[in-house]
C-alpha cells in the first residue's frame, strides 16, 4: 500500500480547487454572459469551500449583479 506524502496531497487538492474554478467559471459565462476580469479575479481567490458553495446556487444566478451580490455576502 502507498502512502500520499503532504505534497502530493496538497497537489492534489490544487488540482481539484482548479479543476472546480474552471468549470465555475465556465458554467458562469454561459449563464451570465462574459465576466468581467476583477469578478475572475475574485472568482480565482476562493477557496475550495467557497467555490463548492458558488457552485450550488450558480443555477439560481441570472445576473452578473446577482454575482456580485453573492460575493460579497459569502467572500471575505
Amino acid at each position: 500500500m502507498e502512502l500520499m506524502t503532504s505534497w502530493e496531497r496538497k497537489g492534489l487538492e490544487q488540482g481539484r480547487r482548479e479543476g472546480m474554478e474552471h468549470v465555475v467559471l465556465r458554467l458562469l459565462r454561459e449563464r451570465l454572459g462574459e465576466i468581467p476580469a476583477l469578478l475572475e479575479q475574485r472568482i480565482d481567490g476562493l477557496s475550495t469551500d467557497q467555490l463548492d458553495a458558488l457552485s450550488d446556487v450558480l443555477l439560481k444566478l441570472k445576473t452578473r449583479a446577482d454575482l456580485e451580490k453573492w460575493l460579497a455576502h459569502n467572500v471575505q
